[in-house]
Protein backbone atom coordinates (compact mmCIF):
# COMPACT_ATOMS: atom_id res chain seq x y z
CA UNK A 1 0.00 0.00 0.00
CA UNK A 2 1.77 3.12 -1.28
CA UNK A 3 0.14 5.60 1.34
CA UNK A 4 1.40 3.31 3.90
CA UNK A 5 5.04 3.45 2.56
CA UNK A 6 4.73 6.79 2.27
CA UNK A 7 3.55 7.82 6.04
CA UNK A 8 6.26 4.99 7.45
CA UNK A 9 9.10 7.04 5.58
CA UNK A 10 7.66 10.37 7.08
CA UNK A 11 7.84 8.83 10.47
CA UNK A 12 11.23 9.98 11.20
CA UNK A 13 11.01 13.45 10.32
CA UNK A 14 7.90 13.97 11.26
CA UNK A 15 9.27 12.78 14.69
CA UNK A 16 12.36 15.11 14.75
CA UNK A 17 10.36 17.83 13.90
CA UNK A 18 7.92 17.27 16.34
CA UNK A 19 10.86 17.61 18.58
CA UNK A 20 11.84 20.62 17.56
CA UNK A 21 8.44 22.13 18.22
CA UNK A 22 7.98 20.51 21.35
CA UNK A 23 10.98 21.64 22.94
CA UNK A 24 10.14 25.68 24.00
CA UNK A 25 12.77 25.88 26.65
CA UNK A 26 15.44 29.17 25.78
CA UNK A 27 13.50 29.90 22.65
CA UNK A 28 12.08 33.25 21.96
CA UNK A 29 8.15 33.11 21.27
CA UNK A 30 8.74 33.68 17.94
CA UNK A 31 11.40 30.79 17.42
CA UNK A 32 8.59 28.60 19.33
CA UNK A 33 5.82 29.63 16.64
CA UNK A 34 8.31 29.26 13.70
CA UNK A 35 8.78 25.91 14.92
CA UNK A 36 4.92 25.42 15.66
CA UNK A 37 3.79 26.43 11.72
CA UNK A 38 6.50 23.78 10.14
CA UNK A 39 5.23 20.72 12.19
CA UNK A 40 1.98 22.17 11.52
CA UNK A 41 2.69 22.09 7.65
CA UNK A 42 3.73 18.62 8.30
CA UNK A 43 1.54 17.03 10.49
CA UNK A 44 -1.65 18.60 8.54
CA UNK A 45 0.26 16.57 5.42
CA UNK A 46 0.63 13.57 7.06
CA UNK A 47 -3.09 13.11 8.03
CA UNK A 48 -3.99 13.89 4.97
CA UNK A 49 -2.35 10.53 3.99
CA UNK A 50 -3.89 8.88 7.16
CA UNK A 51 -7.37 10.09 6.06
CA UNK A 52 -6.70 9.20 2.33
CA UNK A 53 -5.56 5.89 3.35
CA UNK A 54 -9.27 4.95 5.45
CA UNK A 55 -10.93 6.28 2.76
CA UNK A 56 -9.15 3.89 0.62
CA UNK A 57 -9.77 0.76 2.51
CA UNK A 58 -13.49 1.97 3.22
CA UNK A 59 -13.88 2.09 -0.77
CA UNK A 60 -12.78 -1.41 -1.18
CA UNK A 61 -15.67 -2.34 1.24
CA UNK A 62 -18.44 -0.21 -0.97
CA UNK A 63 -18.09 2.61 1.74
CA UNK A 64 -18.10 6.41 0.80
CA UNK A 65 -17.80 9.54 2.78
CA UNK A 66 -18.89 12.87 1.97
CA UNK A 67 -19.37 16.01 3.90
CA UNK A 68 -22.79 15.06 5.00
CA UNK A 69 -22.84 11.13 5.98
CA UNK A 70 -21.40 7.93 4.70
CA UNK A 71 -23.04 5.43 2.41
CA UNK A 72 -22.61 1.94 2.58
CA UNK A 73 -22.99 -0.04 -0.65
CA UNK A 74 -24.92 -2.84 -1.51
CA UNK A 75 -25.10 -6.17 -3.66
CA UNK A 76 -27.72 -4.69 -5.55
CA UNK A 77 -26.21 -1.84 -6.69
CA UNK A 78 -28.02 0.81 -4.20
CA UNK A 79 -26.60 2.36 -1.49
CA UNK A 80 -27.65 3.07 2.19
CA UNK A 81 -27.32 6.50 4.05
CA UNK A 82 -26.00 6.37 7.47
CA UNK A 83 -27.18 10.15 8.30
CA UNK A 84 -24.18 11.98 9.98
CA UNK A 85 -25.37 13.96 13.41
CA UNK A 86 -23.03 16.70 12.09
CA UNK A 87 -23.99 19.93 10.00
CA UNK A 88 -20.89 21.99 7.79
CA UNK A 89 -19.68 20.21 4.95
CA UNK A 90 -15.31 20.56 4.67
CA UNK A 91 -15.02 20.25 8.62
CA UNK A 92 -17.92 17.49 8.97
CA UNK A 93 -16.17 15.37 6.27
CA UNK A 94 -12.85 14.70 8.65
CA UNK A 95 -15.21 13.86 11.56
CA UNK A 96 -17.54 11.61 8.85
CA UNK A 97 -14.46 9.50 7.95
CA UNK A 98 -13.82 8.32 11.85
CA UNK A 99 -17.77 8.06 12.45
CA UNK A 100 -17.70 5.29 9.25
CA UNK A 101 -14.99 3.94 11.15
CA UNK A 102 -16.96 3.07 14.36
CA UNK A 103 -20.29 2.33 12.31
CA UNK A 104 -21.07 -1.71 12.99
CA UNK A 105 -21.47 -2.21 9.44
CA UNK A 106 -18.22 -1.86 8.61
CA UNK A 107 -16.37 -4.72 7.93
CA UNK A 108 -12.92 -2.49 9.61
CA UNK A 109 -15.19 -1.57 12.76
CA UNK A 110 -13.25 -4.60 14.79
CA UNK A 111 -9.95 -3.23 14.20
CA UNK A 112 -10.46 0.36 14.59
CA UNK A 113 -13.19 0.40 17.33
CA UNK A 114 -10.48 -0.96 19.65
CA UNK A 115 -9.84 1.57 22.63
CA UNK A 116 -6.40 1.87 22.18
CA UNK A 117 -6.71 2.97 18.08
CA UNK A 118 -10.11 4.58 18.72
CA UNK A 119 -8.24 7.17 21.19
CA UNK A 120 -5.17 8.15 18.85
CA UNK A 121 -7.07 8.63 16.14
CA UNK A 122 -9.02 10.58 18.49
CA UNK A 123 -5.87 12.35 18.97
CA UNK A 124 -4.55 12.65 15.91
CA UNK A 125 -8.17 14.69 14.99
CA UNK A 126 -7.05 17.06 17.53
CA UNK A 127 -3.58 17.79 17.19
CA UNK A 128 -4.17 18.06 13.39
CA UNK A 129 -6.95 21.03 14.95
CA UNK A 130 -4.96 22.37 17.25
CA UNK A 131 -4.29 25.03 14.49
CA UNK A 132 -7.64 25.71 12.90
CA UNK A 133 -8.91 29.13 14.70
CA UNK A 134 -5.44 30.35 14.81
CA UNK A 135 -5.95 33.34 12.53
CA UNK A 136 -9.54 34.21 14.42
CA UNK A 137 -9.97 37.35 15.81
CA UNK A 138 -11.70 35.54 18.96
CA UNK A 139 -9.44 32.79 20.53
CA UNK A 140 -10.68 29.37 21.56
CA UNK A 141 -12.03 29.72 25.42
CA UNK A 142 -10.23 26.43 26.25
CA UNK A 143 -6.36 26.81 25.25
CA UNK A 144 -4.78 23.68 23.53
CA UNK A 145 -3.17 21.52 25.53
CA UNK A 146 0.76 21.58 25.09
CA UNK A 147 2.24 19.85 22.26
CA UNK A 148 4.65 18.01 24.58
CA UNK A 149 1.37 16.30 26.09
CA UNK A 150 1.45 14.10 22.98
CA UNK A 151 3.13 11.00 22.53
CA UNK A 152 3.55 11.10 19.10
CA UNK A 153 5.46 8.09 18.62
CA UNK A 154 2.94 6.02 19.99
CA UNK A 155 0.12 7.84 18.30
CA UNK A 156 1.49 7.03 14.73
CA UNK A 157 2.80 3.66 15.56
CA UNK A 158 -0.74 2.25 16.67
CA UNK A 159 -2.37 3.90 14.10
CA UNK A 160 -0.48 2.58 11.25
CA UNK A 161 -0.77 -0.80 12.75
CA UNK A 162 -4.27 -0.53 12.46
CA UNK A 163 -3.80 0.61 8.75
CA UNK A 164 -1.74 -2.22 7.80
CA UNK A 165 -4.00 -5.31 9.70
CA UNK A 166 -6.99 -3.33 7.68
CA UNK A 167 -4.92 -3.88 4.17
CA UNK A 168 -4.39 -7.24 5.24
CA UNK A 169 -8.57 -7.46 5.60
CA UNK A 170 -8.93 -5.85 2.75
CA UNK A 171 -6.65 -8.16 0.36
CA UNK A 172 -8.31 -11.08 2.02
CA UNK A 173 -11.71 -9.87 0.88
CA UNK A 174 -11.05 -9.16 -2.47
CA UNK A 175 -9.51 -12.60 -3.00
CA UNK A 176 -12.41 -14.16 -1.56
CA UNK A 177 -14.60 -11.91 -3.79
CA UNK A 178 -12.70 -13.11 -7.30
CA UNK A 179 -10.43 -10.00 -7.80
CA UNK A 180 -6.81 -9.65 -7.70
CA UNK A 181 -5.53 -7.83 -4.99
CA UNK A 182 -1.67 -6.56 -7.11
CA UNK A 183 -3.98 -5.12 -9.38
CA UNK A 184 -3.56 -1.82 -6.96
CA UNK A 185 0.29 -2.14 -7.52
CA UNK A 186 0.26 0.13 -11.26
CA UNK A 187 -1.44 2.64 -9.42
CA UNK A 188 0.36 6.29 -9.55
CA UNK A 189 1.28 8.41 -7.35
CA UNK A 190 -1.60 10.87 -7.46
CA UNK A 191 -2.26 11.53 -3.55
CA UNK A 192 0.90 13.44 -3.31
CA UNK A 193 -0.47 15.64 -5.28
CA UNK A 194 -2.71 16.85 -2.30
CA UNK A 195 -0.29 16.35 0.20
CA UNK A 196 0.88 19.83 -1.50
CA UNK A 197 -2.38 21.41 -1.77
CA UNK A 198 -2.65 23.33 1.68
CA UNK A 199 -6.00 24.55 1.10
CA UNK A 200 -7.55 20.92 1.23
CA UNK A 201 -6.29 20.52 4.83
Amino acid sequence: MKISARMRWKLPFLNEGYTKASETFGKSKSEIEASEIQFKLDFHEFYMLLERALIRLMAIFQITINGTSWLFGTPDGLTGLAASRHSGRQHRFHANVLAALEDNRNPLSGIFRAPEVHEQLARAKELRNRWKHIDEVQPEPVAPPPLASYNLDQMVTIILSAIERAYDLAVNYIRENGGDPTSDSSQNWDFMVDAMDWEKV
